[in-house]
């Protein structure tokens, strides 16, 4: 049970957090780009907003997978090893289904970034 509680094991459990709620956040704003626009007019800005969402969940989450990986070379817990394979199978699976749902994004949200940010 020691193991659990090591400074590397949080910080993998950090950083899948992470990227559990950018993949989160993707699918669920891809899956609102796709929606029909009703309503009054109302000025969106697609890309922006998915770019900060890079800057508050992606990249902290890689920056904290990295110190994990730093750190935990000297003596390589299992637990925190575990973690970030987990870790390299979520996010290319949840880049591989974000990148299935551009095709129904509306036209005017398509731009270069949104459909190429999960390849």
């Amino acid at each position: 049970m020691r193991g659990l509680f090591r400074l590397e094991t949080g910080l993998a459990l950090a950083s899948i957090g992470l990227h559990g709620m950018f993949i989160a956040y993707l699918l669920s704003f891809y899956h609102a780009l796709s929606r029909p626009i009703d309503g009054p007019n109302i000025v969106l800005h697609p890309t922006e907003l998915l770019m900060v969402a890079i800057f508050i969940f992606a990249l902290p989450g890689f920056g904290l997978a990295c110190i994990t990986y730093f750190i935990s070379k000297r003596d390589a817990p299992r637990m925190a090893s575990m973690i970030l394979i987990a870790h390299g199978i979520l996010m290319p699976l949840g880049m591989f289904y974000a990148s299935t749902l551009t095709n129904n994004i509306n036209e005017e949200y398509r731009s270069f970034e949104i459909l190429t940010i999960p390849i």
